[in-house]
């Protein structure tokens, strides 16, 4: 038996949490699809939005700021932003670096856009 379900009807359903196994993750279009078995043995099928995005970590401040000014003209990219992440997980804040945070218009055209 599968059941397909959006994220916020599983968290609003009464058996709030099922333990089982992630068969599968597809993205298809503005959607992220997640296949999960419990251990009961049904079939989930779990579907929520999905926006797609990368990071950029640019070789120095002159090169990002010439990346973004790029990114930001771009008809595949919705948006660009700049964040700071860690880079490390080890290293603590010290790791922390400013990134640039792209949104393509579509998950199709991450390859244009990063080429």
């Amino acid at each position: 038996m599968t059941c397909t379900l959006s994220s916020h009807e599983l968290l609003m359903s009464a058996s709030s949490l099922d333990i089982g196994w992630l068969l599968d993750v597809s993205i298809e279009k503005d959607q992220a699809i997640l296949w999960i078995k419990t251990t009961d043995e049904r079939i989930l099928k779990i579907v929520d939005s999905y926006e797609s995005s990368f990071y950029i970590l640019p070789k120095s401040k002159t090169e990002g700021f010439q990346l973004f000014q790029i990114l930001s003209q771009q008809t595949s990219v919705k948006k660009a932003s700049w964040d700071e992440k860690y880079t490390d997980l080890f290293s603590g804040i010290s790791s922390m670096k400013k990134l640039i945070c792209v949104y393509p218009t579509s998950a199709q055209f991450h390859r244009n856009t990063c080429k």
